[in-house]
This record gives C-alpha cells, structure tokens and sequence, in this order.
C-alpha cells in the first residue's frame, strides 16, 4: 500500500508531492498515518488513493488528513469515504472547500466507524442545515470530538 501511494504523488510531481515521499513511508510504518495535506490534490489522486485503500481494508491507518487541498470536490470525497480503512480514528478535512454532498457521505461514515475519536472538518462549504446535523451527531456522541 505504501509504495502505492508513493508512486502517485510521485506521478504528480509537484515539489509539495515530491518533499512529502521523503516523510511518507517512514509516517505510514512508523506512526500509521496518512497525512496529505496540502499537496493540491486533484481528482486522478483522490480517486486513485481511494482505490489503494479499498484494495487494502486491512491496513492499520490510524490518521488521514487531506486538509488545505482545496480542489477536492464533493463527489471525491464521498468515494474517499467509502475506502477508508476500519482503523482509523482521526480524520481532518480542513479547508477543503467541501459542501454538504460531501458532508453527508462523511457524516454517513462517521454513523458507521468503530473506531472514530474525532474529526475535524473546519473552514469548508457547510450549509447552516448540514451543521445542525453535525450538531445533532455531537450531541448523540459525546465520546467523538467534532470540529467544525
């Protein structure tokens, strides 16, 4: 999996995508996470990071953050939730640019995960509705810590 997720940003070659491979492995087997963050991520990586993950359901990630990669769009999330591995506790997806279509896939995630202790989603496109269903899962979940 590791090596997967190497070769795409080594495909997208930006110098973000480039410096972070130096840290990449060692953060995956060291530390168990998936931190992304600001490497302008488009539609090929999200789609194609997702597919890594959903071949890899078993992998022990514990921490993604695709925070400050502001092209990602709704629909890419939504498919981005789906391949997120069952060990992971912590999520951040701040400044993403992301609306409510999005919101609801990860709010649909988040009623589902075993694991999750907290998710930050901060500085994004949500409705005044779609907070108000955060603010109700809060609520529901006390144990979970939601920043928006």
């Amino acid at each position: 999996m590791i090596q997967k997720i190497i070769d795409i940003l080594q495909e997208k070659g930006s110098p973000e995508c480039l410096q972070k491979l130096k840290v990449l492995e060692w953060e995956i087997g060291k530390q168990n996470i998936l931190h992304l963050r600001s490497l302008d991520l488009d539609e090929w990586d999200i789609i194609s990071i997702s597919n890594v993950l959903q071949q890899d359901k078993t992998c022990n990630i514990r921490s993604i953050s695709l925070s400050y990669n502001s092209n990602i769009w709704d629909a890419w999330i939504a498919t981005f939730m789906k391949a997120i591995p069952e060990s992971v506790s912590e999520i951040w997806l701040v400044g993403c640019g992301i609306g409510d279509i999005a919101g609801v896939a990860i709010l649909d995630w988040m009623k589902q995960s075993a694991n999750l202790q907290m998710i930050c989603m901060e500085q994004n496109n949500f409705s005044t509705d779609f907070q108000q269903g955060l603010y109700i899962f809060k609520k529901q979940n006390p144990q979970i810590m939601v920043v928006t």
